[in-house]
């Protein structure tokens, strides 16, 4: 059963043509039931909030009203059903499911020549979007119809050609299958409670896997997506993205995901995922003008399904305003952020949790750059206050903001106090490295001077302490995304 909001925000995703599709398709109802229905339909569409209150002063006198969250259930289901109608052509698995039903039936009915050709057209489609497991399905359909009919040379002929074609998609399936436990390896490494210098060994010897191996020649675009996947991930969480290994892998990502149309268009949210940290890199690695021209193709991507606007729109805002961060061009930054933030607030179920922190983070960054505290600590509150589940990094950067930016508010007995729950939160998620050791020690210690002088002594110190963490991939990634020691640095003039 859905969420008490989940009906609201389905509604509000859906497109015109969608919404059109849904409206007609409520035509062959009862009208009594169409009534109910739409009235509904049009009320939530109306509303700007999700309120049941508001519905029901809305839809006052209409019997239903009295079982609402039945009614909102049907609702949703409905819409559902026909959206999958609606998007027939992209999910293929219902579509192969109804055809293999329909040469069910029909072989059934001894229709056998007819129910071949169905089996032969879901063979083709299977094929072509590499769903191996239906391959092998429609294979042993096919070869049992072969058995059943009256053996000829055409019938002995197709059915060794089944079998070879059992064979390959075998192998390409195990590939697969070998491919997706190097990806489950990689996620036991990351979840291991292993200090940094050991996870990046480990990842760097799971790169060293013959499937993973540059020069590995996959058998199928699906081994290829998976492949190219988990070796990204791995350049990615070992901090990679600032040489050009990183760069190499994202980009053949990319090139491997656009070499099939079909199949791409069938993998969107996985393209646009791959393009951002392809974008990533690009920033890393200052290359601003093919970073600006990637962001232009995939600004340029209309897909009519919704969800993948919004897959494609986080990735654009987010990696924009770390462009802006990236460049000091902070009132830019400031402009994009005050483009963007009507959205960003009123649509918020529709982004992606972490990329909607992420992007939260970046416009924190960029008010504090500006010396706009109070806007910063609004949006960093965001990050603090937030629900529901997201990635401890980006949880734990915000708090360390958090630190600087109530000092320069001067809310210096807040600052104190605010250390030892930052300390606990950084420990508890492996977060508690020698950087942050040494930030939280300062605050510390500086939160209880009272002499101009020996507080810049001590931001002195700390500027130089923190020059030495230049040299790591992980804390040069972090400065380059916002410049903490550049921060102690002038607070020592």
């Amino acid at each position: 059963m859905p969420g008490k909001d989940s009906l609201f925000v389905l509604i509000k995703s859906l497109t015109i043509n969608e919404k059109s599709f849904f409206i007609k398709s409520m035509s062959h109802a009862k009208e009594a039931e169409k009534t109910q229905y739409l009235k509904l339909f049009y009320a939530i569409d109306k509303l700007d909030e999700c309120s049941d209150e508001l519905l029901k002063k809305k839809l006052k006198g209409n019997s239903f009203i009295k079982h609402l969250p039945v009614t909102k259930n049907y609702l949703f289901n409905a819409i559902l059903k026909q959206l999958k109608a609606y998007r027939s052509d992209f999910l293929i698995n219902d579509t192969l499911i109804e055809l293999l039903r329909d040469a069910d039936i029909l072989v059934r009915k001894t229709l056998y020549k007819e129910g071949y050709k169905i089996l032969r057209k879901a063979a083709e489609l299977a094929e072509k979007y590499e769903l191996f497991l239906f391959c092998l399905e429609i294979y042993d359909r096919i070869l049992a119809l072969n058995y059943d009919l009256p053996a000829n040379e055409k019938t002995i002929s197709e059915s060794f050609d089944i079998y070879n074609k059992q064979i390959t998609v075998l192998n390409k399936y195990t590939e697969i299958v070998e491919q997706k436990k190097l990806q489950t390896r990689r996620g036991e490494i990351l979840c291991a409670s292993l200090k940094p210098e050991e996870q990046e060994k480990k990842l760097k010897a799971l790169l060293q896997e013959p499937l993973l191996k540059e020069d590995f020649n996959f058998s199928s675009y699906s081994s290829g997506l998976y492949h190219y996947h988990t070796k990204g991930l791995i350049h990615v969480h070992y901090h990679d993205t600032h040489t050009g290994r990183g760069y190499k892998v994202n980009k053949k990502f990319v090139e491997h995901l656009e070499s099939n149309p079909d199949l791409l268009r069938v993998n969107m949210a996985r393209y646009s995922s791959s393009v951002n940290n392809f974008m990533l890199c690009q920033l890393t690695l200052k290359k601003y003008d093919e970073f600006k021209t990637t962001v232009k193709k995939l600004t340029e991507l209309k897909p009519e399904n919704e969800y993948l606007n919004y897959r494609i729109k986080e990735k654009v805002i987010g990696l924009m305003l770390v462009y802006y961060i990236f460049t000091h061009n902070y009132e830019e930054g400031k402009t994009y952020i005050l483009k963007n933030e009507k959205d960003l607030v009123e649509n918020e179920n529709l982004y992606g949790r972490s990329f909607l922190m992420a992007i939260v983070d970046s416009c924190c960054v960029i008010h504090f750059m500006l010396k706009e505290y109070s806007m910063a600590l609004k949006w960093v509150n965001r990050i603090l206050n937030y629900k529901g589940n997201i990635r401890y990094e980006i949880q734990g950067v915000a708090r360390l903001i958090n630190l600087l930016i109530h000092y320069e508010l001067k809310n210096y007995d807040h600052v104190e106090y605010l250390l030892k729950p930052t300390t606990t939160f950084l420990k508890k998620h492996n977060l508690y490295h020698e950087y942050e050791k040494e930030i939280i020690s300062f605050f510390g210690r500086v939160v209880e001077l009272n002499k101009e002088i020996e507080i810049k002594r001590e931001f002195s110190k700390i500027a130089e302490s923190l020059k030495k963490y230049r040299q790591s991939a992980r804390e040069l990634e972090m400065f380059i995304f916002f410049d903490m020691p550049g921060w102690f640095a002038t607070k020592a003039k």
